[in-house]
């Protein structure tokens, strides 16, 4: 697999810094009385002016360098992207619940596509200060540490499981799946609530499984190709769709190998 070439470094190096900088602005902000508001009357889907603040910055630093690139953004639509262009697909804050109430357990997610193809990724998880990247074909690295590959192997009995309770209800309502039956099945279950930071979690070995069934490409993006690069394997249903419904939510299992994904899917009677 070739590395990159042409700006593609230079589109790294000035993202990287780029989330760097918004990360000090969500660390500091964090704390504070955030001011939020609901999407669609949600109460679990929050957005506060720094989801909005952070995804300027980044689209505007990323534009003023490279103004023919496309934008796929969770705050704003800026309108159909270029499939012939550099695309990024950026979520400024991934668990803007976390932010506002936990202060922890958020990130910012970045990918870059060229066209349908990735080319790299990034994950900043901003209170822990660690920064994931992948590059496609290169593997991944975690605060400029290579990372090391999953194993490969694994059983669903001794498998940590991250789903949310919509989620339960979600599956049960729209692929008649039962995830309480996981229950005595697998070794326990937890709720990160932030998507990007599970999946770079399954790649650094800390989690498993995860399963989400309402997902949109800003949620997953950058956490999958960290994962994949690492061996780790994801099943998006109906899979991606840049071109033609690139703002539709789909359903995510993101695991630590094929194995686990194949017991999972059976033991769960999910077929795809």
């Amino acid at each position: 697999m070739k590395s990159m070439n042409n700006l593609e470094p230079q589109r790294l190096t000035l993202v990287k810094s780029l989330v760097k900088s918004c990360g000090e602005i969500l660390e500091k902000a964090a704390t504070e009385d955030n001011t939020h508001r609901l999407k669609k009357n949600n109460p679990s889907d929050l957005v506060t002016l720094y989801d909005n603040k952070v995804e300027n910055i980044l689209v505007q630093g990323i534009e003023r360098e490279f103004p023919k690139d496309s934008f796929l953004t969770e705050e704003m639509d800026r309108g159909p992207v270029n499939i012939n262009s550099y695309i990024w697909i950026i979520d400024p804050i991934d668990g803007t619940t976390n932010f506002v109430q936990r202060h922890r357990d958020y990130s910012i997610s970045i990918a870059c596509y060229k066209g349908d193809f990735p080319v790299f990724a990034l994950v900043y998880d901003v209170m822990a200060q660690e920064l994931f990247e992948a590059q496609k074909g290169q593997g991944a690295w975690l605060n400029g540490e290579r990372m090391l590959p999953l194993t490969g192997m694994g059983y669903l009995k001794n498998s940590l499981v991250d789903f949310s309770v919509n989620g339960i209800h979600t599956m049960k309502k729209h692929y008649n799946v039962d995830l309480v039956k996981l229950s005595g099945s697998i070794r326990g279950h937890r709720a990160l609530g932030s998507a990007s930071l599970i999946l770079c979690h399954i790649a650094r070995g800390d989690t498993d499984i995860y399963i989400s069934p309402k997902l949109h490409i800003w949620d997953y993006a950058a956490g999958n190709l960290i994962l994949q690069e690492l061996g780790g394997e994801v099943l998006l249903y109906p899979k991606d769709d840049l071109l033609h419904s690139p703002r539709s939510s789909r359903l995510l299992i993101g695991t630590n190998s094929s194995m686990v994904l194949e017991e999972f899917k059976d033991y769960l009677g999910l077929n795809l």
